[in-house]
């Protein structure tokens, strides 16, 4: 009898250690990447079978809710997953490819705002992540990089404040209230051959713009790639937009 009793308050303790335990921290997190290796390569079945007893036996953690976000059909309806393991998880190891998501679905969208307001949170909080490269590349290519000013605000101080000049600004500026800058790569008379120029650069998934011009009687359309915050990061990239076009292109204030 004394055993079973002994035996009994052990098993008690354990389970009142269990309730005490940090929500996902969990020491026996499940393996995931397989999965996500799977779905990579297309092959979502093994995934879909394997995630609602996932989501039974660890609710909250991390790698569970990353797959789970990896399934969504949808890609705006897995951002609001991403972004909990990103503000709620934030020293897991799973942060950092929850950022890298939300900034290459907010890229492919134009999203400048939260593009750019993800990437300054994956610098600050991840700066030694393998993954930064990858997406400030990303942001780079798509709606231009942040000022350096623009990771020294937290969100709350980004909503409120409203500088005079582009080099306090935040991400969420206008665009009439700050100077940006495109690469401009032609110019041309004919509009079908300004869109077939911008066509060439938009499907490298670069921003390309075309822009009507008049010059006395006639019209030219000049094409403007990029959307850059100062003059040194559009410059860095006119050699890569010379090799496209084979051009002078040069950098203009919009």
């Amino acid at each position: 009898m004394m055993n079973y009793l002994r035996h009994g308050i052990a098993l008690a303790t354990l389970a009142v250690g269990l309730a005490l335990a940090p929500v996902g921290l969990d020491a026996q997190s499940p393996d995931v990447r397989p999965f996500l290796k799977q779905i990579a390569n297309g092959w979502t079945a093994d995934a879909k079978k394997a995630l609602p007893d996932l989501l039974i036996d660890h609710p909250s953690d991390p790698a569970v809710m990353f797959l789970h976000a990896s399934l969504v059909d949808e890609p705006a309806r897995a951002i609001p997953l991403y972004e909990r393991i990103a503000e709620a998880y934030a020293k897991s190891e799973w942060a950092d490819d929850a950022l890298l998501r939300i900034i290459l679905w907010s890229a492919a969208r134009r999203d400048t705002s939260r593009a750019r307001r993800s990437l300054s949170q994956l610098r600050d909080a991840h700066p030694n992540s393998d993954l930064l490269a990858v997406a400030a590349d990303a942001v780079r290519m798509s709606v231009g990089l942040p000022l350096p000013t623009e990771r020294k605000q937290a969100p709350a101080a980004q909503a409120a404040s409203k500088p005079a000049t582009p080099v306090g600004g935040t991400a969420q500026v206008e665009a009439s209230d700050a100077k940006t800058y495109g690469i401009q790569v032609g110019s041309y008379s004919s509009k079908q051959q300004a869109e077939s120029m911008a066509a060439t650069f938009r499907k490298r998934r670069m921003k390309a713009t075309t822009n009507a011009k008049q010059v006395g009687k006639a019209t030219n359309y000049t094409i403007m790639v990029g959307d850059y915050v100062d003059e040194a990061t559009a410059q860095a990239d006119v050699a890569t937009v010379r090799s496209i076009c084979k051009c002078k292109a040069f950098v203009v204030a919009k």
